[in-house]
């Protein structure tokens, strides 16, 4: 009786319908400092000190990021996680991270962004690998959340990253 009625239904629904699977993110688990790049480039954390700089900060805008300076906030003035940064005379790129994502003794890297005219040069993948080489040496396991987009997760794995989560989302489209 019943299961017939779904498989009718379903039937009927596919002359009308096709269904569209689209992957949405992935997360990325980082547990062996062996994977991850040595860092060549100077990155340092943000403090209170520097939000002249964050507030400077020509950030394009982004549907999956609230914001640096929101970020800030979270992160740096709220103390629930930090930053890192590469700056020259201003920053270049930021990673952002918080506490306890997964459980204790882990953190969560949910947003990372390189300024546009500085794309393609390796900043992303420095970040996220001081990042992944930190945590790690401090007994912490890194994760690398929410990359959205194959420059991301291009990132992550270049960083030491393994992906662990695949997420995906379904639309059903007239045909």
């Amino acid at each position: 009786g019943t299961v017939d009625q779904r498989v009718l239904l379903n039937s009927n629904l596919c002359k009308h319908f096709h269904l569209e699977v689209l992957r949405c993110r992935n997360d990325f688990v980082c547990t062996s400092i062996d994977r991850v790049p040595y860092v060549t480039m100077t990155i340092t954390k943000l403090t209170e000190a520097d939000r002249t700089a964050v507030e400077g900060y020509p950030e394009e805008p982004d549907e999956h990021s609230a914001g640096f300076l929101t970020n800030f906030r979270t992160c740096v003035l709220e103390d629930h996680g930090e930053i890192f940064v590469i700056k020259e005379e201003e920053i270049l790129g930021y990673l952002a991270y918080s506490y306890g994502d997964y459980g204790e003794n882990t953190c969560g890297m949910y947003f990372i962004h390189v300024r546009q005219d500085r794309r393609n040069q390796g900043l992303g993948t420095q970040l996220a690998a001081a990042y992944a080489r930190e945590k790690l040496l401090q007994g912490v396991i890194p994760f690398y959340e929410n990359a959205v987009n194959e420059a991301s997760e291009r990132t992550a794995l270049k960083a030491g990253f393994v992906c662990c989560r695949e997420e995906y989302r379904a639309e059903a489209c007239r045909r």
